[in-house]
């Protein structure tokens, strides 16, 4: 879904293949590694 409340994309939209240094760069996310702060409609 989306703020709007539009439907979630069917799967064949969604489809990704991350390459090797996007898998480097998300790895650590879950450690806190960045301060995250609420975007303009705080989700």
């Amino acid at each position: 879904g989306s703020v709007d409340g539009d439907a979630p994309a069917a799967m064949r939209y969604t489809e990704i293949r991350l390459d090797r240094i996007a898998h480097e760069l998300l790895n650590d996310l879950d450690r806190e590694t960045v301060d995250f702060v609420p975007n303009y409609d705080e989700t």
